[in-house]
């Protein structure tokens, strides 16, 4: 008898910002971020890409409706960016710094091009990613197993 097991394993790129997103504060090693919140399936697949700026003390969370394993990419991401993946008790399970990747080629197809690109997996099930501006991460000295204080009913649903 032959057992399998799925793993979902979604794909997130960093697209443009749509000032519509709510924000949220989130305090990282006692500095302060200000953080837009990703809970819909389009502000996630949307992210941060084709962004040329990413200014300091600011972020995106992702917020998922339940824990699994995620992948990041760097699709369309024309700057380097630190990712935390969280548990769903904000606990952190794997920090990244991601790097930009060379432009999609006039004569690549978009397979080729997604699948050249490099994965940031969390590993783990996890809830939340949360994407800083290049050489947060090593400032901060963030690691993993730290516990981020986060504001899960509002980041779930809303809620203040």
């Amino acid at each position: 008898r032959i057992i399998t097991f799925s793993v979902l394993i979604v794909f997130f790129s960093c697209e443009k910002i749509n000032t519509n997103y709510t924000q949220e504060k989130i305090i990282l090693n006692n500095e302060t971020f200000l953080l837009e919140i990703a809970r819909t399936e389009n502000s996630r697949k949307k992210g941060m890409q084709d962004r040329k700026v990413f200014p300091k003390k600011t972020g995106m969370i992702f917020v998922f409706p339940k824990s699994q394993i995620l992948n990041f990419w760097m699709k369309n991401c024309f700057i380097n960016i630190d990712i935390i993946y969280l548990d769903s008790q904000g606990r952190i399970v794997a920090l990244y710094e991601m790097k930009q990747e060379p432009p999609r080629k006039k004569e690549e197809s978009i397979f080729s091009y997604e699948e050249r690109l490099k994965h940031y997996s969390s590993k783990k099930p996890v809830k939340y990613a949360i994407e800083l501006p290049e050489g947060t991460l090593s400032r901060l000295k963030l690691k993993t197993s730290q516990k981020i204080a986060l504001n899960h009913e509002r980041l779930l649903n809303g809620v203040n």
